[in-house]
């Protein structure tokens, strides 16, 4: 398995607030990171349906909701609804001594 990468710091996020990190080590994708009641999640910031940018969607307890067409994706699993035809794909994530981190998740 891959091991964690730094991608912010726990001060960079707030609780409620989502970001755009960008991970050369993650296959160089924009990686969408969130704070649910300091439950970090992390996840392709791209939305599968017609590329909105996630990390300016609506972020609940459970799901991201796309900023353009509603679709919504679940925040553990990456699941999605409609119009969204596919997954996200979702990355482990820890918090360490102030440090965020993620990997990728194995399938």
């Amino acid at each position: 398995m891959d091991s964690y990468v730094k991608v912010a710091n726990e001060s960079d996020l707030g609780r409620g607030t989502a970001i755009t990190v960008s991970v050369p080590e993650l296959d160089r994708v924009d990686i969408c990171l969130v704070n649910v009641d300091g439950e970090y999640h992390a996840f392709t910031n791209v939305c599968t349906h017609k590329g909105a940018p996630l990390a300016e969607g609506r972020v609940t307890r459970t799901h991201v909701v796309c900023p353009w067409h509603k679709a919504s994706f679940s925040l553990a699993e990456g699941s999605n609804n409609f119009p969204a035809k596919t997954p996200l794909r979702v990355f482990d994530v820890k918090a360490d001594n102030g440090s965020i981190l993620i990997r990728k998740r194995e399938k």
